[in-house]
C-alpha cells in the first residue's frame, strides 16, 4: 500500500495550536479506515512512559549512550550511569524504556535500584553493552522512546516496526490500528528534533485535527507545551518495502489493539 494512500492525503498546513477532536458516539460511526491485522514484522511492549519525564532525563539518557551501559564481562550498569541517569526518579522511569529498547529480549541488566529486562526493539540492540552508540542509534533509541510516551498512566499495548527494528517472532495481527511514525533528528547545532506523524486511522478517527489529537496523547492535557513537531508526511516520507523514511532517517511505525485505544485518544470519542 503506497504511503499517500495509508496516510489518506494528509496534506496539511500544520499549526502547532489547533482544536480538539471531532467526537462521535461510537468509534465504529467514525470515517476512519477499515481495521486490517497488522501481519507485519515488529517488535510488541507497552507504552506508559510520562512525557515530562521523558523530557526532564534526554540528556542524561544521552549521556549514558555515549558510553558502554555495563562494565566490561558483567550485565551490571556501570557507576557513570547510574550516577548520571538513576539518582532521579525521573531517570530511573525513563531508564525502563531505554533498555527495552536497547538491549536484547531477555536480558537483564542490573543496577542498584534494581534490575530490568530489555525487549529487544532495536535491531542492533547489544551494541550498547559493547560500547557508545553512534548518532543514528542514539537517534533511533529517543525515537523508540518517545513512541512509548503515555501520559495517561495506562499501558497500552504496541507493535513497533521498521527497518531498523527487530522482529520478535510473535504473532502481531491483533495489532489492527496503525497509529503513527516516528523520528528524531539533529539540528545545525546538536538538539535533537522529535517529529511525529499521524497514520490514516487517527486522521480519521480524530476528524480535522489528528495533529492535536496526537499532542494529547503524548502530553495529556497540556498540548501547547508539547515539543513535537508534527509534519507533513506527504512531503517529508516515503515507503520503503513496507518500512518508511521521514527526513532522511528510518522512521519508526507504532500500531496499536483497536480495543482500548480511546484510553489514549480521549478527546476522539464521547463516552457518554
Amino acid at each position: 500500500m503506497s504511503l499517500l494512500h495509508r496516510i489518506a492525503a494528509f496534506s496539511l498546513a500544520l499549526s502547532p495550536v489547533l482544536a480538539g477532536c471531532t467526537q462521535s458516539s461510537s468509534p465504529m460511526d467514525l470515517d476512519a479506515p477499515p481495521l486490517q491485522p497488522a501481519d507485519r514484522n515488529g517488535s510488541t511492549g507497552h507504552n506508559g512512559m510520562d512525557f515530562y519525564a521523558y523530557k526532564a532525563a534526554e540528556e542524561d539518557v544521552m549521556i549514558a549512550a555515549d558510553d558502554q551501559l555495563v562494565d566490561d564481562n558483567t550485565l551490571d550498569v556501570t557507576q557513570e550511569i547510574e550516577d548520571n541517569l538513576l539518582s532521579t526518579s525521573e531517570g530511573a522511569a525513563v531508564f525502563e524504556y531505554a533498555v527495552a529498547c536497547a538491549v536484547p529480549r531477555g536480558t537483564i541488566v542490573s543496577t542498584s535500584i534494581g534490575d530490568f529486562e530489555g525487549m529487544g526493539h532495536m535491531a542492533d540492540s547489544d551494541a550498547w553493552l559493547k560500547g557508545g552508540l553512534n548518532l543514528g542509534q542514539k537517534q533511533l533509541l529517543l525515537a523508540c522512546m518517545m513512541a512509548h510516551v503515555n501520559p495517561y498512566g495506562e499501558e497500552v499495548p504496541i507493535l513497533i516496526s521498521g527497518h531498523e527494528i527487530h522482529d520478535d517472532g510473535e504473532d502481531h495481527s491483533d495489532y489492527e490500528v496503525d497509529e503513527a511514525l516516528w523520528v528524531v533528528t539533529q539540528d545545525g547545532v546538536g538538539r535533537f528534533e522529535h517529529h511525529v506523524y499521524p497514520l490514516d486511522f487517527v486522521v480519521g478517527l480524530c476528524g480535522p485535527n489528528p495533529v492535536n489529537a496526537l499532542k494529547h496523547r503524548l502530553c495529556g492535557q497540556s498540548p501547547i507545551d508539547c515539543e513535537f513537531e508534527m509534519g507533513d508526511p506527504t512531503t517529508d516520507c516515503t515507503e520503503l518495502d513496507g518500512t518508511y523514511e521521514c527526513l532522511g532517517q528510518p522512521a519508526i511505525m507504532t500500531s496499536l489493539k483497536y480495543k482500548g485505544i480511546d484510553s489514549i485518544y480521549l478527546g476522539c470519542f464521547n463516552n457518554d
